[in-house]
Formats: structure tokens, C-alpha cells, sequence
């Protein structure tokens, strides 16, 4: 009984590894060549695993594993969003704070340009991947721990519309960076 749970604890990591392994390579195609010519027989032949084995991770083969790196990808937005944690905007420093991090984001979206045009063709060609995510983006869209922050320092108005104030936010950035 007890040697068959260990191979069951095996086997799962053995799939998560793979999981992992099948990600990666995804995400390197389409560094390397782009979306449309990174495909599930290239996904498969580099990382030395059958094209069955990807479906069966990945039902609907590279659609599915882009689905799961843009979900990866919110994690690590999620993260990034850490590093700037609330608490240290103050009235001085919040212009450089927002420049700052705008800046850092849009560098790397630089650095990864093929791999965020890839991820923006899945969700444009498969609207059933943007749904998933869309709730999640929006959260991050709606600046609204920063508005929450904004309205302490008393640095925006309270009337504001919520539109508004994601409106001027996104001017600031803008013009922070050009």
C-alpha cells in the first residue's frame, strides 16, 4: 500500500515537471519564432515528448498552454504590483512611483515583444482565453488599490468619477514616459 503512494507522489510530479517543461518550450518558440509558427509538433519535438502527451495535458494543444502562461502571467503581474506596495506613496514621491513602475513594465514588455504578441493573438483569436482573463486584467486596470491610496493623501478628490480618476492616472503615466 505504501510503495503504491509513492508511486502516485512520482507520477504527479513527473506530470507537473512535464506541465512545467511543456510551458517553457512554449514560451521559447514564440520568443524565438512568434506565434503563428511556434506549433504543437515543435512544442512537442522540443521537449522530447509525444504530441499525445501534450493533448493530454493540454486538450486543446498550444490554444491550452498559452491559456495556462497568460494565467501564469497574471501571478507575475500580481507580483510586480508587489514591489510597490502602497504604503510608501506618499504626496511627494507618488508621480516617480507610477513613472517608475509604468517604466519598468513597459520595458518589459519590450524585452518579451514577441512572446506579449503571441499571448495578444490568443486572446484576440480565442475569445473564450480573454474571458478567463479578463476579470483578472481588470482588477489591475482599475487602479483601484492606487485610487483608494490617491484618496487618503487627499491627493485626488472624493467626488471623482471613478473614470475620471483612472483617466488622469493614465495621463500621468503617459506623460511620464514620453
Amino acid at each position: 500500500m505504501r510503495k503504491q503512494s509513492k508511486k502516485k507522489e512520482e507520477k504527479s510530479y513527473n506530470k507537473s515537471e512535464k506541465i512545467s517543461l511543456i510551458k517553457r518550450i512554449t514560451r521559447q518558440l514564440m520568443e524565438e519564432q512568434g506565434y503563428d509558427l511556434t506549433t504543437n509538433h515543435g512544442i512537442a519535438a522540443k521537449a522530447g515528448i509525444s504530441v499525445g502527451l501534450l493533448y493530454k495535458y493540454f486538450p486543446r494543444g498550444k490554444i491550452d498552454v498559452i491559456h495556462g502562461l497568460i494565467l501564469d502571467e497574471q501571478t507575475n503581474l500580481s507580483t510586480f504590483y508587489q514591489q510597490f506596495p502602497l504604503n510608501i506613496i506618499t504626496k511627494e514621491n507618488y508621480l516617480d512611483r507610477l513613472r517608475i513602475m509604468i517604466k519598468i513594465y513597459i520595458q518589459g514588455h519590450i524585452t518579451n515583444k514577441k512572446y506579449i504578441q503571441a499571448l495578444e493573438i490568443a486572446m484576440i483569436t480565442h475569445p473564450d482565453v480573454y474571458i478567463d482573463i479578463r476579470g483578472a486584467a481588470q482588477e489591475f486596470l482599475t487602479f483601484e488599490p492606487l485610487i483608494t491610496k490617491l484618496k487618503t493623501l487627499h491627493l485626488i478628490e472624493q467626488n471623482w468619477s471613478k473614470e475620471d480618476i483612472q483617466f488622469r492616472i493614465l495621463f500621468c503615466l503617459y506623460l511620464g514616459i514620453v
